[in-house]
């Protein structure tokens, strides 16, 4: 029972937070691609991206547009959505 309820904090947001729209997945770090930085990617389908939301202003928006408007990207949606 404490380790079903362990790994709930994974999955737990503070209210002010509540306005993203996401799915989060805990994988062992063995599992995952390490890059420089510390930073560690796991492969995913393209086709369970549905949308990207961002915020006004976000300096991404272009880079985003030119990814999504074509190739494996190109049925999913930019939102852009006031938090």
């Amino acid at each position: 029972m404490m380790e079903n309820q362990a790994a709930g904090i994974f999955f737990r947001k503070r209210m002010k937070y509540a306005f993203e729209a996401e799915w989060r997945s805990i994988r062992a770090l063995t599992k995952l691609e390490e890059h420089p930085g510390d930073v560690y990617l796991a492969p995913f389908s393209p086709a369970s991206v549905r949308e990207v939301i961002i915020r006004p202003g976000c300096s991404l928006e272009a880079n985003l547009g030119q990814l999504i408007g074509s190739g494996e990207y190109g049925h999913a949606n930019i939102t852009v959505q006031d938090a």
